[in-house]
């Protein structure tokens, strides 16, 4: 399909006579027009001419739309394809079959070079002096540049997308101003502040009045901005990116601390600290901290460059899964209107997900862990009453059956007479680091690491880049099979994805 779709694209660019980025009947105007001008038909003739050329347009290209986007086109194409392929084939032959006819003036059944000339005249005002080998040279150049674009403003869409509804919407806004606040431990007024200022900035280059936004009305906007004055794009993107820094530049050092990025990738609903701080370590910090001006630099190139064979961190953050576990996933639910407008109907399913799809992971996620407005207040009166936070927890997760990540996990082993046997120990990113890679759990001990030679069981998990990271520590007074047994039994009990 991305074969077809590459094809039909250019197909696209030579129907857009007018390269304003839509067919409208503007084109099939002007290709009527000046077919007559080509052919020094006389009056009647160019009538004639152009009445066939506007019947092939509206029957084969148009179908009663005013216009069409190059996103509109290869949609219906697709459809069309996948509904009933033959069907397809038969149009396609019926559209170059009535073309043809056309463009043979002299009926000979044949195409000669002044018929083919004559032709992609029509269809291109300028030319005269470029050669076809060229044009065409041309158009796949542009074609591959600015899927290269798409590619990278599809990350940004789905950066933005915080809730993951598949749309930028007022939603999006209100969580990250809010989670920015909770994230920087920021007071009631300086909390306000940042919120105003961060809902601004959607507003101005995101958003731009629109209530909602879908990827495919994003990468059109950008496209258009883009194609039409490249100058002005760099210049906006510049903004986009020097106006969050300001925001995300907290302690204004005028750099991003790995602090910094972690903060502002949470508010985004990136938890995942792991993988933060790798994609952070792609800017290659100095003393700990990414220059301002060199992390603005990195985000416009990513925005804005063209150049695929540059790719520099973001994009490298992005294509190495540090920023979003959700990439390139093939899985997708096709529907389509049936013929009277009343039902869906489901063409097709992919239900392959090239990522973990368990329910223990789904409950992680940040938004699912969101208490509902009655139980936050609930939660907000018993706090006040200064009620034990574990006690007030279980209250929670029992009452709304959410997961409340917690901190630090401690267990001691005693044995009947209350003598110390081992400790358990698991934290914040040890949880996650299992959570992340459950696949395989390696397990060994290693002596003499502390004064009591009590041996030191390490838990550990590989990542996707094939590096070892601790998912757990346990001490043992004894290398007995009922301790070991039991601490194996502990991992389980805290690690739901065992």
């Amino acid at each position: 399909m991305d074969f077809l779709k590459t094809k039909w694209s250019y197909w696209f660019t030579l129907l857009d006579v007018n390269n304003d980025g839509l067919i409208t009947r503007e084109d099939v105007c002007q290709t009527a027009r000046v077919f007559s001008v080509e052919e020094h038909l006389d009056e009647a003739s160019g009538k004639l001419a152009a009445k066939k050329i506007s019947q092939c347009w509206e029957k084969y290209i148009l179908k009663d739309k005013a216009s069409l986007t190059n996103e509109d086109f290869l949609h219906r194409l697709e459809n069309e394809y996948t509904d009933n392929q033959e069907n397809f084939i038969a149009q396609m032959k019926a559209v170059i079959k009535d073309i043809s006819e056309i463009v043979d003036t002299d009926n000979t059944e044949s195409i000669t070079l002044d018929n083919y000339v004559k032709a992609l005249r029509t269809l291109f005002l300028n030319f005269y002096n470029i050669s076809v080998g060229f044009f065409i040279q041309k158009s796949k150049l542009q074609l591959k540049e600015m899927d290269f674009l798409k590619t990278k403003w599809s990350y940004w869409f789905t950066l933005l997308d915080v809730n993951n509804d598949g749309l930028i919407t007022r939603e999006d806004v209100c969580q990250t101003a809010r989670d920015f606040s909770v994230e920087e431990h920021l007071d009631e007024a300086s909390g306000k502040l940042a919120a105003k200022k961060i809902s601004q900035w959607w507003e101005k280059y995101i958003l731009k009045d629109k209530a909602s936004l879908t990827k495919e009305d994003f990468l059109h906007r950008l496209e258009n901005e883009y194609t039409d004055n490249q100058e002005n794009f760099i210049a906006q993107m510049k903004a986009v990116i020097k106006d969050i820094s300001e925001i995300v530049d907290a302690d204004k050092t005028k750099s991003i601390t790995l602090d910094n990025y972690v903060k502002a990738f949470k508010v985004w609903g990136h938890e995942n600290e792991t993988l933060l701080e790798r994609s952070f370590k792609l800017y290659n910090p100095i003393n700990g901290a990414i220059p301002i001006n060199q992390y603005e630099d990195d985000w416009v190139a990513f925005y804005s460059s063209a150049d695929s064979s540059n790719t520099g961190p973001v994009l490298e953050s992005f294509e190495s899964g540090f920023l979003t576990f959700r990439q390139h996933c093939q899985s997708s639910i096709n529907f389509l209107l049936s013929s009277d407008g009343h039902y869906l109907e489901l063409k097709s399913i992919d239900n392959e997900h090239n990522h973990d799809t368990s329910e223990a992971l789904f409950k992680q996620l940040s938004r699912e862990r969101r208490l509902p407005k009655e139980m936050t207040e609930e939660a907000e009166s018993l706090i006040s009453l200064k009620v034990n936070k574990k006690l007030l927890r279980d209250h929670l997760e029992q009452k709304t059956g959410l997961i409340f990540i917690s901190g630090t996990i401690v267990e001691l082993l005693a044995s009947e007479d209350n003598v110390l046997q081992g400790l358990f120990y698991q934290d914040k990113e040890m949880l996650q680091n299992f959570e992340n890679y459950p696949e395989i759990l390696f397990i060994d001990s290693t002596f003499k690491v502390n004064n009591l030679r009590m041996p030191l069981y390490v838990f550990l998990v590989e990542d996707s880049m094939g590096q070892s990271e601790v998912a757990g520590l346990c001490f043992l007074a004894a290398e007995e099979q009922q301790l070991v047994d039991h601490v194996g039994n502990l991992f389980k009990k805290f690690n739901p994805s065992y």
